[in-house]
């Protein structure tokens, strides 16, 4: 019986794309809603900035990308991370927490 490495299975089966970078014209944008909304408010989560982006129609192939806008926005030294979390709104989210993070330019 031949076995498949685990990057065969991946590809076989068409995952390879969830793994990739997300759009670059998304990505842009994503870090500008961000900013965006840590200008005019002290607190924020991922859902504010999925609000500007659905409201301009950009979508990604992986929502995970999100995680990586804000973890560049934690490096830039516009948020930083709270021990608060709230459900989220987004149904494709099926109201798992999400996390507060403090703006540091509002």
């Amino acid at each position: 019986m031949k076995t498949l490495s685990f990057s065969k299975v991946i590809k076989n089966n068409n995952l390879v794309k969830s793994y990739g970078h997300p759009p670059k014209k998304w990505m842009e944008a994503a870090k500008d809603a961000l900013r965006s909304v840590a200008r005019s408010k002290k607190f924020i989560m991922s859902d504010d900035v999925w609000d500007i982006l659905e409201k301009k129609k950009l979508r990604t192939f992986n929502n995970r990308h999100m995680g990586n806008i804000f973890q560049w926005a934690k490096d830039q030294k516009i948020i930083v991370g709270t021990h608060r979390f709230e459900p989220t709104g987004r149904p494709s989210s099926h109201r798992r927490t999400c996390r507060i993070w403090k703006s540091l330019i509002a």
